[in-house]
């Protein structure tokens, strides 16, 4: 079963998380997009131990940062301040262009805001965390 992706904002997803333990919402180290296989690299610190990657899903993760190893040279680095949700949609939007479509875009499974959000938004990058119980990829918008 692949990752989940959830988008809140910062007070929904502090009201979710707040009683939460903080060895179970690991912050996403790296993301890389695969254009060959059109899928997502997440990168998490996990544990020091060896695991295989399943290469084969549309959002593979990397649990111990091992994702040098795997780099053929055509991934490219999701950079900070490039991921957009479009609300229209419901797409995350990674490196989005003006007049064109975006490098990648993955589907949101879930929106959880106190607010409908109308319009294109930042995530704010600080807040990006995998959730190892849930097996869910959360990120957070940008409200201000």
């Amino acid at each position: 079963m692949s990752s989940s992706i959830y988008v809140y904002d910062k007070k929904t997803y502090d009201v979710y998380y707040k009683d939460y333990r903080d060895e179970y919402k690991v912050p996403i180290v790296d993301i890389y997009y695969k254009p060959k296989t059109d899928s997502l690299w997440m990168v998490t610190k996990i544990m020091d131990e060896r695991s295989v990657p399943m290469l084969n899903h549309s959002i593979v993760h990397f649990i111990n940062g091992d994702v040098d190893e795997y780099k053929d040279g055509d991934e490219v680095l999701i950079e900070h301040e490039k991921v957009y949700f479009n609300p229209k949609n419901k797409m995350l939007e990674f490196h989005p262009k003006l007049f064109r479509k975006p490098i990648a875009r993955q589907h949101v499974d879930r929106v959880l805001t106190d607010k409908e959000i109308k319009k294109k938004i930042k995530i704010d990058y600080e807040y990006r965390f995998y959730d190892i119980v849930n097996n869910r990829i959360n990120f957070v918008v940008k409200t201000s």
